[in-house]
């Protein structure tokens, strides 16, 4: 999104988230790639043996799990919007995309939702994605504390450029969807808590202040392969911690098989 963010891994390395419709079917968000007629498992299943596992890593503004593995053809996930509480301008900003790190820290498309709190102390949460370098975009589609979030992005079929983002909101039955061209290099599968940079794609500027979040558990977490959906603990992955000024100030559990993790305010 307009945030962008670095890690270190190991050593320091730089790395780098239309109205909305009413639509009773939700299945390409648990069980069928958009845009696709199947009945398809939810993933496939687990490898026999030991688990790829993931790498333990830090971030300024990011915290989740991002897997190592090219060729992403589409990220998918289910969380429940978090209660919030913050001083003015406090933001957080969960979501899913594609891209972000290492080289690719200027190539980022995402969806997701934000808690913002103004500063008369109102808070608002509401849809949004965003194609890096531009700035995110907000929509008009609201949500609420204690929402079922479920957000798929796919490449459509055929294709390495043209992607289908949608997230619906399983309680109110309203859904956000918007076709859009963007070049990609497939690479990086993102599930991110974000505390985002003021007002830029620069890494370098100030940070809002981060809201204060209940826990956001992220279940169904799957990326889209040639081959089909994964769970996430079926791939190499990274676990992103986020830090600042020395100071922990959320992290995410480990994987609970298949595909399920929390991210924690500190």
């Amino acid at each position: 999104m307009k945030f962008l963010f670095y890690s270190i891994f190991l050593c320091s390395i730089l790395f780098c988230g239309c109205s909305p419709s009413v639509n009773s079917n939700n299945s390409k968000y648990i069980s069928a790639p958009t845009g696709r007629a199947t009945s398809s498992p939810t993933a496939l299943p687990l490898p026999p043996g030991a688990l790829p596992g993931w790498y333990e890593m830090q971030s300024e503004t990011w915290s989740g799990y991002t897997s190592l593995r090219k060729g992403v053809e589409g990220v998918r996930a289910q969380w429940i919007e978090p209660d919030v509480a913050g001083k003015p301008n406090a933001n957080v900003y969960i979501w899913i995309g594609v891209g972000g790190w290492e080289t690719k820290y200027h190539e980022l498309v995402q969806i997701g939702t934000l808690a913002y709190t103004d500063e008369k102390g109102k808070t608002t949460h509401k849809v949004w994605y965003e194609t890096l370098p531009e700035l995110s975009q907000l929509t008009s589609m609201t949500v609420a504390p204690g929402d079922r979030i479920a957000a798929v992005m796919e490449l459509e079929p055929g294709s390495h450029e043209h992607w289908v983002l949608s997230l619906r909101d399983v309680t109110r039955g309203t859904e956000y969807t918007k076709r859009i061209t963007y070049s990609s290099s497939q690479v990086y599968a993102d599930f991110i808590v974000e505390d985002p940079s003021l007002n830029s794609t620069e890494l370098d500027v100030p940070l809002y202040p981060l809201q204060r979040f209940s826990p956001v558990r992220f279940t169904n977490a799957q990326v889209h392969y040639s081959d089909g959906w994964y769970s996430i603990g079926a791939l190499k992955m990274l676990q992103i911690s986020m830090e600042q000024h020395d100071e922990v100030l959320a992290s995410p559990s480990p994987i609970s098989l298949p595909d399920a993790f929390s991210v924690r305010h500190a």
